[in-house]
């Protein structure tokens, strides 16, 4: 398959790690154990146009001040939303999300209770509607929530959270903490989906998640509801700008899912594959670092294929029936991962698997990268 859209997908899910800006807000998930079960404190934002709303629930959380650090601000907007300073340390980091407004919420979990009956005693904001100043506290109400309810209550985008609390207090079982993750990376026609059946990979107990898989099952359900020949939307260079528009809400969507996906099997402890051309490098260092932070393993899987070879594996792709993507653009995708080879060896060290992806390579090659993804998943 062709992966040239999947960074897109996969490094939107994170800018896991992220400076600190004007554009950042932090906050804090406090949690507490009762009966062996989990549960959050969550706030209910102020103002009349958030009553009704189910998702209006949240982490307290606010903007940085100027020289202040992300926990820093975690902490005083906790004090001033809640009433409160927060009721223990701040443990572990849950990652960042981005809001519909692309801004990004960095966030922190905090192991402690609150004195019973407590109401959240919250600053006082203003907002102006249609020209009218309306004035009213950020935080109406505060309440706990098992992670099941807060799941269904919190807003959407704020669920990433959950999760990553619920992976960091899962009882950390051998199994859990010796998680593994792969990233492929290969110029698109490389030959990574060969070499992972090559190695064993799809007999194992990885899931692998590339957007591609969802993507091209969209592009032709899409091509068959419009009455089009299938090559029509598989086309991604498509003269008609109709056309292209679809292609993109369909990636849109295929994005989402995967996002999904990949958040599902991170909650279930799953091993994965990241397969994608490795083009990105500094988001796949964010990602790297954000998957050890959550227990797991990390190497790299780099398939080295020449240009003329790559372009000549796309060419013969298309006849098959696969996407149709320009010369120039395979060219400058092969370009952009391949740049980035010498700071993956250095990045991913002794988890840095070199494979040669050449019709010509020694017979010996097969078996060696094998033993090395035999030996990495042990």
């Amino acid at each position: 398959m062709n992966n040239l859209y999947n960074e897109a997908f996969l490094y939107s899910w994170k800018d896991f790690l992220t400076e600190a800006s004007e554009e950042t807000s932090a906050g804090v998930l406090l949690y507490k154990n009762v009966d062996d079960q989990t549960y959050v404190y969550l706030v209910h934002a102020g103002g009349w146009w958030n009553q009704g709303s189910p998702h209006a629930w949240g982490i307290p959380k606010g903007h940085l001040e100027k020289g202040e650090s992300l926990k820093g601000a975690a902490a005083r907007e906790f004090r001033e939303e809640v009433g409160l300073e927060v009721p223990g340390e701040l443990a572990f980091d849950l990652g960042t999300i981005k809001t519909a407004s692309g801004k990004k919420v960095q966030a922190y979990a905090a192991e402690g209770d609150l004195p019973e009956g407590h109401i959240p005693k919250s600053n006082i904001a203003t907002k102006v509607i249609k020209g009218k100043e309306y004035t009213f506290p950020e935080v109406d109400d505060g309440q706990w929530f098992n992670l099941e309810d807060a799941y269904n209550t919190i807003n959407r985008r704020q669920q990433l959270f959950l999760d990553n609390l619920k992976s960091k207090l899962d009882p950390l079982t051998e199994a859990a903490q010796n998680r593994k993750a792969i990233f492929m990376a290969g110029g698109p026609g490389s030959g990574k989906g060969t070499l992972l059946k090559r190695v064993g990979a799809y007999d194992s107990n990885f899931k692998v998640v590339n957007v591609d898989d969802i993507f091209e099952p969209l592009l032709k359900a899409k091509a068959a509801e419009l009455k089009l020949p299938e090559e029509e939307l598989m086309n991604l260079d498509h003269p008609e700008r109709d056309i292209r528009s679809q292609q993109g809400k369909l990636f849109v969507q295929a994005q989402r899912e995967t996002k999904e996906k990949l958040r599902e099997l991170i909650g279930l402890n799953a091993d994965i594959i990241i397969d994608g051309t490795g083009g990105a490098f500094n988001q796949i260092k964010k990602s790297k670092g954000m998957l050890e932070d959550l227990g797991y393993d990390v190497a790299m899987m780099f398939v080295d294929v020449d240009l003329p070879t790559t372009l000549d594996r796309n060419e013969k792709r298309l006849k098959l029936g696969g996407r149709k993507v320009k010369p120039e653009r395979v060219e400058k995708s092969w370009a952009s991962v391949h740049k980035h080879k010498g700071s993956y060896d250095q990045l991913f060290g002794d988890n840095f698997f070199l494979y040669d992806g050449s019709d010509d390579r020694p017979e010996t090659e097969d078996d060696r990268v094998k033993a090395l993804f035999q030996d990495f998943i042990k």
